[in-house]
């Protein structure tokens, strides 16, 4: 076969492309580095005016790159040029992948299972290496699980494998029984993975595919045993979801009212206990501020610790009240016999700030769940929310109501966010630290702060214009399966705010799209 430019031209668009899914959950660098290529290469691979014409004679591909233009349209009312300019510079991926996959040959069937397979495989190693991490043999003993994830966001990682779980499951139904095996094997990983990891995220977002798929089987299975099966998955998903947390809340927080206790007023060594019942926080069902010795905590802390009782943790906390809140968590009294019963190991994760004895020993899906019950009671008691993931968005939300409101028709513009959260805060008088002053963590909420009602809806049009066009076949589950992904992403996040987010949702977005043949 004569090698001509034009196979070389689509030799290096297939690598960069591979290359691109490849580094996605791996490499912020690689990521960058297939991008500059497919751009220079779709530049110098044939005529780009004839390119740009068969691109806009493409009105789907139009429609999702305008997405990019309303960011560039923000610019006419912003102030802060700098952050404009930067946001811009993340959201390219908005507009060169629609673009380049839009206007360049398809992959084949067999390249497209191909590039999903290594998709996956770079997941799958991204997994592994997480896991290895979680381990401890290389490093200390992981309090957070979340921040396993070596390579990105614990959040994109989470969103990643939910789109490789959903695509495994769907190869299974046409797949030979070998590659069944193979896919099935990956799927009990990848879950068993994102509950060690603690991903509620992805947990949520496998609910929201399986509610979804469940509810198309409703109206179009045509097999009465199978629409019975998609009818009682659409009623036990939910179910399946809830019921955790209800078993949670009735274990750790649905407990006797403080003031029907009764409490004692002296410890055993004859200390007057502090006992607060104003302060009703909770740690797995114990009250924390009560049968409190501070003389006893001290001298008793002081023997077996190299800092001090008054000084902070190595997470900047009091580390009186770490103490406190750890001896709460496993019912002892904060006093000499509480603290005698504190073995090595424990006074170690006290100093590195671990306020309950199962975060470090109890990984999973509970876990993580008492700890968002945590902040929630936590939160409604008067705490300060500052540091606590999910609580911290109330506030985010807060303040970006106070900008929407002031801002409701177009927006504040693509480069005054920031500024304007910080004012918001500033008029909320908010309990936040400064370092916690941070955007809405929600897309459709950053949209609408960034461009208004107006952008709004501009920016839903580009989300669900595509599914009124796409061949209703096969081929639409992979593309309405990513999309549910990145709807549900958009609610807890904000997705398209940062480099591997962009880029997972653009790319995945224009290739489910534009890449491949459906015939």
């Amino acid at each position: 076969m004569t090698v001509t430019r034009e196979i070389i031209h689509q030799k290096v668009h297939e690598f960069a492309l591979f290359l691109l899914v490849i580094a996605l959950p791996l490499s912020k660098f690689l990521l960058s580095l297939a991008q500059l290529i497919l751009v220079f290469n779709w530049l110098l691979w044939g005529n780009p005016i004839l390119k740009f014409k068969t691109f806009f004679s493409n009105r789907l591909a139009v429609v999702v790159t305008s997405l990019f233009f309303l960011h560039v349209l923000g610019l006419a009312y912003t102030e802060d040029f700098n952050y404009a300019l930067k946001d811009l510079r993340i959201k390219l991926p908005l507009l060169a992948l629609p673009i380049i996959l839009s206007t360049s040959h398809k992959f084949s069937l067999k390249k497209t299972f191909w590039l999903l397979g290594f998709f996956a495989a770079s997941v799958v190693f991204g997994t592994l290496a997480s896991t290895i991490k979680l381990s401890g043999i290389f490093s200390d003993i992981i309090t957070d699980t979340r921040k396993i994830s070596i390579f990105i966001s614990h959040i994109r990682f989470s969103l990643m494998i939910c789109l490789v779980i959903f695509l495994a499951a769907i190869g299974i139904s046409f797949s030979t029984k070998k590659i069944q095996y193979t896919l099935a094997g990956l799927i009990t990983w990848l879950l068993f993975f994102l509950f060690i990891f603690e991903s509620i995220t992805g947990i949520v977002v496998l609910g929201a595919l399986g509610v979804t798929f469940s509810l198309l089987g409703i109206f179009y299975l045509k097999s009465k045993i199978l629409k019975g099966l998609a009818i009682c998955s659409f009623l036990l998903i939910p179910s399946l979801l809830f019921f955790p947390i209800v078993i949670e809340w009735n274990q750790s927080f649905n407990v006797p009212a403080i003031e029907s206790l009764n409490i004692e007023s002296h410890s055993i060594a004859g200390e007057e206990y502090y006992n607060n019942l104003n302060r009703k926080e909770l740690e797995n069902g114990n009250y924390v501020w009560i049968k409190v010795s501070w003389n006893e905590l001290k001298v008793g802390w002081n023997e077996k610790s190299n800092i001090d009782f008054d000084a902070i943790d190595k997470k900047g906390q009091p580390l009186h009240a770490t103490l406190i809140r750890y001896l709460a968590s496993k019912g002892l009294s904060k006093d000499k016999v509480g603290i005698g019963s504190l073995k090595a190991d424990e006074i170690k994760l006290i100093e590195k700030g671990v306020t309950n004895y199962r975060f470090p020993t109890q990984t999973g899906i509970n876990a993580r769940l008492y700890k968002i019950l945590w902040e929630f009671d936590h939160y409604y008691k008067g705490g300060n929310p500052g540091g606590n993931s999910v609580m911290q968005r109330l506030e985010f939300w807060k303040a970006g109501y106070v900008i929407a409101k002031q801002n409701p028709l177009i927006g504040v513009g693509t480069g005054d966010l920031k500024k304007s959260f910080y004012s918001a805060y500033e008029e909320i008088k908010t309990q936040l630290q400064k370092k916690y002053w941070l955007r809405a963590h929600n897309q459709y909420f950053t949209i609408f702060i960034a461009f208004g009602f107006l952008g709004f809806i501009w920016f839903l049009t580009t989300l669900f214009y595509p599914l009124f066009f796409f061949p209703k076949s096969s081929f639409w589950y992979p593309y309405l399966g990513f999309l549910v992904i990145s709807l549900v992403s958009f609610l807890s996040e904000d997705t398209l705010e940062t480099q591997i987010g962009v880029t997972f949702f653009a790319f995945f977005n224009s290739f489910f799209l534009f890449g491949y043949q459906k015939d």
